[in-house]
């Protein structure tokens, strides 16, 4: 699992195991959903529907794991490089997610293939996991997230 220079793992999540989040990106302050295609994708709205809300599930092992509560499917790696809201449940990798903790918001890794979320640079595009180091000048809006406790 990858860190880097002045972050640190799960910042300020703490228990219980469970908590209702929205997830709004740096880059253009749009939240997170879940589209009728079930990709995760920006959303223009700034006020919060059920396609933009999300259990963060603590795996207890050091991983996430993200539930839409539109669909009620985890968010999973696909291997077009896309999140989708398929899974019903936890079946490996492609469900976990390190949660990393940098002046103010997280960064998000996937396990199936160690890269972290990224907003796309237009505005078609789905969520990816695209970044191999989010720490870089050039990646520091499109891959840090804002994480809120709706509950």
């Amino acid at each position: 699992m990858g860190a880097f220079s002045g972050g640190k793992i799960s910042g300020a999540i703490r228990t219980p195991v469970v908590k209702e989040i929205s997830i709004q990106s740096k880059a253009d302050n749009e939240y997170l959903s879940i589209d009728k295609n079930l990709n995760l994708k920006d959303d223009s709205n700034t006020t919060l529907y059920i396609r933009n809300k999300f259990l963060l599930y603590d795996n207890e092992d050091g991983t996430y794991s993200i539930m839409s509560l539109f669909d009620k499917n985890y968010l999973s790696y696909g291997s077009d490089q896309k999140l989708t809201g398929t899974k019903d449940k936890i079946t490996g990798d492609t469900e976990k997610f390190g949660l990393y903790y940098v002046d103010g918001y997280y960064c998000i890794l996937s396990f199936a293939n160690q890269k972290y979320l990224s907003v796309p640079t237009n505005s078609s595009g789905s969520i990816s996991h695209d970044v191999h180091k989010p720490w870089e000048k050039q990646n520091r809006k499109i891959s840090r997230f804002k994480i809120e406790y709706l509950k």
